[in-house]
């Protein structure tokens, strides 16, 4: 239950399973949905890449009308120093060092999030973390302010279920 604006309300969360042998599972979900939470992690660009390519058009297919908040998770990532490289071996043969370079993790910027959900005409794009809770509640309240904003004809006023994509 979360509170907002001197009302309580009750927030039902569905993860649906990614793999495409699910898609008769997911489409069933996505039917009665208020809001879709369409995640994907900060530290994973694939993972952006693969809302944009794939989920966008499957719950657009399945619930146009409803609602879609991108979610970029994993943010306390961008804070943490990143891993030392592994200590190398002297090539054979040679009497140099062989130095490996490790890639610094590519993160996500907020900026390029929001850019993305801007670009899609999703309705907004919220950043959190499980680990350290940040943004949970922003999370909380944006999910109830865009399932209060949906409008359907055949709505009885009910709103049942976000869904975690």
């Amino acid at each position: 239950t979360t509170t907002m604006g001197g009302k309580s309300y009750v927030i039902s969360l569905f993860d649906t399973a990614g793999q495409e042998e699910y898609i008769h599972l997911r489409a069933l979900s996505y039917v009665n949905s208020d809001v879709f939470l369409l995640c994907f992690s900060v530290a994973m660009p694939e993972s952006l890449r693969d809302a944009q390519d794939k989920w966008i058009a499957e719950i657009r297919h399945y619930s146009p009308n409803t609602p879609i908040i991108l979610v970029g998770t994993q943010i306390d990532l961008r804070d943490e120093p990143p891993p030392p490289p592994p200590p190398q071996k002297p090539r054979s043969g040679s009497r140099r060092e062989s130095y490996k370079t490790t890639k610094a993790p590519v993160f996500i910027s907020t900026k390029e999030g929001a850019y993305v959900a801007t670009k899609l005409n999703l309705d907004s794009y919220v950043e959190c973390s499980s680990v350290t809770e940040a943004g949970i509640t922003r999370l909380r309240e944006a999910a109830i302010e865009s399932g209060l904003r949906k409008v359907d004809p055949d709505d009885n006023g009910c709103h049942c279920a976000c869904s975690v994509v």
